[in-house]
């Protein structure tokens, strides 16, 4: 699946993957932005978690226990890395993950 959303790692077990780039064609594009925090992927804690770990928790929801393409939501929470006040506030953002978003 390519949302077209870069992760650095978390660096230690408490800290959470942070948002290296976002790609002009990402369904994320002005709703994530370079620094945000991804604190859980549908409810799931990602502290301390690889970006190729939250990658396969992106593939993992939008794939049934047969690996074909499946069109689910996945919800993202995010903390807010930008300078205007909301580094403290949590989004969520829902995405419909269609067979056209995905590449596997």
């Amino acid at each position: 699946m390519d949302l077209g959303l870069h992760l650095s790692n978390a660096t230690c077990p408490v800290t959470h993957p942070t948002v290296e780039h976002v790609n002009e064609t990402s369904p994320l594009l002005g709703r994530v932005f370079h620094g945000d925090f991804v604190l859980r992927v549908n409810g799931i804690e990602t502290a301390g978690l690889t970006a190729d770990q939250v990658l396969k928790q992106f593939q993992g929801a939008a794939h049934d226990a047969k690996e074909q393409v499946t069109s689910r939501m996945v919800k993202l929470t995010i903390m807010s890395s930008r300078p205007d006040g909301a580094s403290d506030s949590e989004e969520t953002v829902d995405l419909d993950l269609c067979d056209s978003a995905m590449e596997v």
